[in-house]
């Protein structure tokens, strides 16, 4: 049986992958986060650790924990700080992983680490020099103040020349799958906001620009990354590449933005004058309290259910965000879903966890990720 030691389990991957890698019934998972998570899915043991200290991680990630551990999926980041501070902490928790894990264990076998988009500058744009759709091969853009996700994976390639063990790394785009409190929290914050507007009789307002409205945009729903993350991990002629993970497809909030509106049974517009969700919410505890109360929902702060900050940078962008899925479809990888449907179906979750108001003018339509 493998072994998995899940570094971020609690995050939006973690978490979901957690659950996929449990369900094959041939994984043994150990998770490590900062602090314990009540969603931690039944079958999994726990390491409440922070890997930014050394100290910790020997103390409480035990040899008796970890001496048979054959994979470690990274999906932890920390990105306070300036921007060489990020380039360190984050290092030092890969490090502290890989190096405490290979002297407590003989059977390491794989390390896989989770980065982004961001590799290519997809944060900052043309500005930077990057030019999509973005290939696994393209060099990193020239114009960067700092990305911690380039010495993470300098580490791996250097480290790996020395040992036995494989990696991996994914390049996601942003990553819809349910969680709460998360940085990269898109598809909850956009129910949430879309909730709001609706109980406060208001139509569905795209709160940003015409440039971000037309915009191309490409998704990765948590369910499609899962299942390349064990497949680049479990297939021996993938190790030591990275790979683009997103769901095949591509859309504009010129045509997902109407979709949403007609799913909760709303009008849509533009802003009358582009705004942030992030100042939109600052005032809005009172109505979200009257939301849950009224639908008896789950007892959440407004804080807690939306990251308002992320939803903000992941829409308002003027340029295309685009990847290409060659390399992983020639390697082999067919996971693919529909993006616009993927959104609808991840609402109809918000639903059933009692995160969102029931939604009577539901659509209905393809769902399901397709594999082969």
């Amino acid at each position: 049986m493998k072994h998995a030691l899940i570094v971020g389990v609690s995050g939006i991957v973690g978490h979901n992958l957690c659950e996929h890698l449990l369900l094959t019934k041939d994984w043994k998972v150990t998770g490590i986060a900062r602090h314990k998570s009540p969603y931690l899915p039944d079958g999994a043991d726990m390491i409440e650790c922070d890997t930014l200290d050394g100290g910790q991680v020997s103390q409480r990630c035990t040899k008796e924990k970890l001496q048979d551990v054959t994979h470690v999926f990274f999906v932890a980041w920390l990105e306070t700080g300036s921007f060489k501070e990020q380039e360190k902490n984050n290092l030092q928790m890969l490090r502290n992983i890989v190096e405490h894990v290979e002297r407590v264990s003989s059977n390491l076998l794989h390390v896989y680490l989770q980065t982004g988009t961001k590799h290519y500058g997809m944060h900052l744009g043309p500005k930077c020099g990057m030019i999509t759709p973005n290939r696994e091969e393209d060099p990193r853009p020239p114009k960067q103040e700092g990305n911690f996700y380039y010495p993470m994976e300098d580490y791996l390639k250097a480290r790996q020349s020395s040992v036995s063990w494989k990696w991996t790394i994914s390049r996601p785009p942003w990553i819809i799958g349910f969680s709460l409190g998360k940085v990269m929290n898109v598809g909850v914050s956009l129910g949430v906001y879309a909730s709001l507007l609706k109980e406060m009789g208001q139509p569905l307002i795209f709160p940003y620009g015409e440039a971000a409205f037309r915009a191309l945009r490409d998704y990765v729903d948590v369910d499609v990354l899962c299942q390349g993350i064990i497949w680049m991990t479990t297939h021996e002629h993938c190790a030591n590449n990275a790979f683009n993970m997103q769901n095949g497809d591509s859309t504009r909030m010129q045509r997902l933005w109407p979709q949403i509106a007609e799913y909760f049974g709303m009008e849509w517009k533009m802003a009358d004058k582009p705004f942030l969700v992030a100042d939109f919410v600052k005032d809005k505890d009172e109505v979200w309290r009257r939301v849950c109360d009224k639908y008896g929902l789950q007892k959440l702060e407004l804080s807690q259910v939306g990251t308002w900050q992320s939803l903000d940078i992941a829409l308002n962008r003027d340029w295309d965000d685009l990847t290409l899925m060659n390399k992983a479809r020639d390697f082999g990888f067919s996971a693919h879903r529909d993006t616009d449907q993927m959104y609808l179906d991840f609402f109809d979750s918000l639903q059933n966890n009692k995160i969102i108001p029931p939604v009577t003018s539901a659509r209905r339509g393809r769902s399901a990720v397709q594999s082969k």
